[in-house]
C-alpha cells in the first residue's frame, strides 16, 4: 500500500476512509476560488505535506463554513509566515495552523508492538482453534520488556488451567487472558497495550512558540493571530488548557491571540456515521494584539467539546497494537472487539 495518506484511505475502501475522503472533497469545494489555493492542493498532492495540508483544509473550511472570509492563502516559500488570512466583520486576522503526528515514542511502540503481536500469534496461538484472547500491558514506553519474557508469560498462560480470567503481572508488564468464544472454529486475538508519555503533551509548547513567531511576521504586522492546532488522542486538553493559560499570563507567545485545539476523527454510532470534530477555543489576554469579538467557526458534520470529552476518558489512553484473526463455524458465537483505546489503572498495577 501507499505511504502517501490520499492513495492510503482510498486503498482501504472502509467506512472511515469514506468519510473522511468526502470531508475533504467537500472543503476543497469551499476554497477552490480563494486566491493561493492552487499551492495547498500542491501540498495535499504531496506525500510528506498532505497530512499539514488536509489540516490546513479543514481549518480554512470551518472559518469559511461560519461566515468567517478566508482571503488568501500566503504563499509558503517562507516558512516564517503564518497559513492564511482571514476577515470577520470589519476585523481582519492570520491564521497557522499546526499538526501534530505520531510522536517519535509512539513509533518507538509499535515498531517494538508489531512483531511482539505476530510472535504471540505464530508460537503461543498455534493451530487452527478457537484461541482465548491475549492482551499485554506494557507499563512504560521507555522501558520495553524482552520479547521473550512475555512470550513465556502468554504462553504460560494460555497453557495452564482453564479458568474464566487469568493474569500474570511482572514488573515491567503484565498479561491478561480473557475466556475464549464459545463455538468451534478459528478465532486468536492479541492488544499490546502502553499509557501514552506525559512528553506527548510538552510537544505542543514548541508548536504554539514557533505559530507565535510566525503570526509577528513582516506580512502580518498588527493583526490578531490564531493558532489552529491539530492534537492527537495522546495529548490531554485540560493540561494543555492549564499549561498555554500559564503561558499566556507569563507573557510568553504573544503573537497568538487565540489557541484552538482540535481533534478529528470519524464516528460510526449513532446519531450516524460522520466525520466529528472536538475543539475547546484559549484566549490570550496578554497578546500583542487581542481579538476584539469571538470568530465563529462551524465544523461540517458533528462537533463536541474537547474538553468535556476528555473528562468522560476511562482511563489513560494507550499507544496500541492489536490483531485479529477468525474463521466462522456454525454455533461460533459472535465476535465482539474490545475498546482497547485506553488502559485502566488497575492494569498497570
Amino acid at each position: 500500500m501507499s505511504n502517501h495518506p490520499l492513495i492510503s484511505e482510498w486503498m482501504t475502501t472502509g467506512v472511515g476512509s469514506f468519510l473522511l475522503l468526502n470531508a475533504l472533497a467537500e472543503d476543497a469545494r469551499l476554497l477552490c476560488s480563494i486566491a493561493g489555493f492552487d499551492q495547498v492542493l500542491a501540498d495535499l498532492r504531496n506525500g510528506e505535506s498532505c497530512r499539514s495540508a488536509w489540516h490546513l483544509i479543514t481549518g480554512a473550511a470551518m472559518f469559511q463554513r461560519a461566515g468567517t472570509i478566508v482571503c488568501r492563502f500566503y504563499d509558503q516559500s517562507q516558512k516564517s509566515d503564518p497559513d492564511f488570512a482571514i476577515r470577520f466583520n470589519s476585523n481582519e486576522g492570520d491564521v497557522e495552523a499546526k499538526l501534530l503526528l505520531k510522536s517519535d515514542l509512539e513509533e518507538v511502540f509499535e515498531e517494538y508492538a508489531e512483531p511482539l503481536c505476530k510472535k504471540i500469534f505464530a508460537e503461543v496461538m498455534v493451530g487452527d482453534s478457537v484461541h482465548p484472547p491475549v492482551t499485554v500491558i506494557i507499563k512504560d514506553v521507555t522501558v520495553r520488556p524482552d520479547v521473550e519474557d512475555v512470550i513465556k508469560a502468554a504462553s504460560e498462560l494460555l497453557r495452564g488451567p482453564r479458568v474464566p480470567q487469568r493474569e500474570l503481572r511482572r514488573e515491567n508488564f503484565n498479561v491478561f487472558v480473557d475466556p475464549a468464544p464459545l463455538g468451534k472454529g478459528l478465532s486468536r486475538g492479541c492488544y499490546i497495550l502502553c499509557p501514552r508519555s506525559e512528553k506527548e503533551n510538552l510537544r505542543v509548547a514548541s508548536r504554539i512558540h514557533k505559530a507565535s513567531r510566525q503570526l509577528v511576521s513582516e506580512i502580518a504586522p498588527g493583526r490578531p493571530g490564531i493558532v489552529w492546532l491539530g492534537i492527537t488522542r495522546h495529548q490531554n486538553a485540560i493540561f494543555l488548557r492549564d499549561m498555554l493559560t500559564r503561558k499566556f499570563n507569563d507573557g510568553q507567545h504573544s503573537g497568538a491571540s487565540v489557541v484552538f485545539l482540535l481533534l478529528s476523527g470519524t464516528h460510526v454510532e449513532q446519531p450516524r456515521r460522520s466525520v466529528v470534530t472536538y475543539g475547546s477555543r484559549i484566549v490570550n489576554s496578554k497578546a500583542r494584539t487581542p481579538l476584539s469579538v469571538d470568530i465563529s467557526v462551524k465544523p461540517l458534520d458533528l462537533n463536541g467539546d474537547l474538553i468535556a470529552l476528555q473528562t468522560l476518558e476511562k482511563g489513560f489512553p494507550a499507544y496500541r497494537v492489536g490483531a485479529v484473526e477468525a474463521r466462522y463455524e456454525p454455533g461460533m458465537a459472535p465476535l465482539f472487539l474490545p475498546d482497547f483505546r485506553y488502559v485502566e489503572k488497575s492494569s498497570l498495577e
